[in-house]
């Protein structure tokens, strides 16, 4: 349905109920847990320490992360052809950051997350099932490692370029509501129909904020911040056919309204200077614009002939 991964994470993606008939057992659970490890990284940067600028902000961290689930899904048939699933995962996330020029572990926060999918479907018939689906999905924080060794002054000075600015950022957070038709016919002709509704909060965004720090060189820090909100809307269509006993084809059309609700977006030169209120004084406002890698619309279309 709607794209749900994003960065390093995937949301939970509420796809439609298959269009077999349903299980004709009255309820059924499944548990289950899952622990994942990312090892330390560590990034080579690119050094330059000539001029007037001092780009020590590119000496980036090691960073690491653990996440452990439980999860589990019940499913209860309310008649032959109504079937309502309930799916969870309850995750704790453990983020780690290391600087590269101290030992050990330097930084460490936690953040558990309880993420719920619910199901409505209803079998149209043997080859036909439409469905409403809930379900919430996140990205956890992130540190500002940058802003550890600042005085006060220098945080000031960080302030005034991007206003408010915590050292773990908020996770993000997504809400789904899904409404969908499967249907596949005699003639060949298939299709899944679904509209959805998303709202994205604790966007984060990164921007370079340069100081000057206590020597008189100028550090460009490389930070990152919770920035906005947003809203997105829309159809998709995927399907296919077939023509006689070689020609096989299949087509996707996907129309999407996204805005930013509000969006702090100084690292754009050509966003104006809010004056609503919306974002920290001063700074630069994206509300309104369509988020990046949502076009308003998609088209695609492809056929193989087979002699």
């Amino acid at each position: 349905a709607a794209p749900y991964t994003m960065a390093s994470a995937t949301w939970h993606d509420p796809t439609a109920p298959q269009c077999d008939a349903i299980t004709p057992t009255l309820l059924s659970a499944i548990p289950g847990s899952q622990q994942v490890t990312v090892e330390w990284q560590a990034v080579d940067p690119p050094a330059f320490r000539g001029g007037p600028l001092n780009f020590i902000g590119t000496n980036f961290p090691r960073e690491g992360a653990e996440t452990t689930g439980i999860f589990g899904s019940l499913s209860f048939d309310i008649t032959d052809n109504l079937t309502a699933d309930f799916e969870w995962r309850n995750q704790t996330d453990d983020i780690q950051q290391d600087e590269p020029d101290t030992p050990g572990v330097d930084f460490t926060d936690s953040n558990t997350t309880f993420l719920p999918r619910f199901t409505l479907s209803y079998n149209l018939n043997s080859r036909g099932t439409v469905w409403a689906t809930y379900s919430e999905g996140n990205i956890p924080g992130f540190f500002n490692s940058d802003l550890a060794p600042l005085n006060e002054d220098e945080l000031e000075q960080v302030r005034d370029v991007v206003g408010p600015v915590s050292f773990f950022n908020d996770e993000e957070k997504l809400e789904n509501m899904e409404l969908g038709w499967k249907q596949r016919f005699d003639n060949g002709l298939y299709f899944s129909l679904v509209y959805y509704d998303m709202d994205w909060t604790n966007l984060k965004t990164r921007q370079a904020v340069p100081i000057t720090i206590d020597n008189g060189v100028t550090r460009i820090l490389n930070l990152q911040f919770n920035a906005g909100n947003a809203s997105l809307d829309g159809f998709e269509l995927e399907g296919g056919f077939r023509i006689g006993d070689h020609f096989d084809a299949t087509f996707m059309a996907n129309i999407v309204n996204g805005k930013y609700g509000f969006l702090t977006c100084g690292f754009s030169p050509f966003a104006p200077i809010d004056t609503t209120g919306a974002v920290a004084p001063g700074q630069r406002s994206c509300v309104g614009n369509t988020p990046a890698r949502y076009p308003e619309s998609s088209y695609a279309f492809s056929g193989t002939y087979n002699n």
